[in-house]
């Protein structure tokens, strides 16, 4: 199942850490997007957190993998919302080009 994540860090609460706890991040979200975990992730403009999609078969799979990130104790907000797919966009395509229509459902 398709899930997207709103997740917030709290960098103060790392200290002098932050370098350290970013480079293990960034490998083990390497890691996740090699086995198929996550599929993409955007930096939010406030420099506080991600949004991502990540493809886990369970919510408590879901959880397991967050809990392994190296920034997880640091994070100060998490929100999953489980993805269907939209009639509009089946298999999750991007929107049309502009001046173009969507085939009917």
């Amino acid at each position: 199942m398709l899930y997207l994540l709103d997740v917030e860090i709290d960098y103060a609460r790392m200290g002098d850490r932050v370098a350290e706890l970013r480079a293990a991040e960034h490998a083990r979200v390497a890691e996740l997007v090699r086995e198929g975990v996550v599929l993409v992730e955007w930096l939010k403009a406030s420099g506080r957190g991600v949004f991502a999609v990540w493809d886990c078969p369970s919510h408590d799979a879901l959880r397991r993998l967050i809990a392994s990130v190296p920034m997880a104790p640091y994070l100060s907000k998490v929100e999953l919302h489980p993805l269907t797919e939209h009639p509009l966009f089946p298999g999750g395509r991007s929107a049309a080009p502009p001046g173009s229509v969507p085939p009917a459902p």
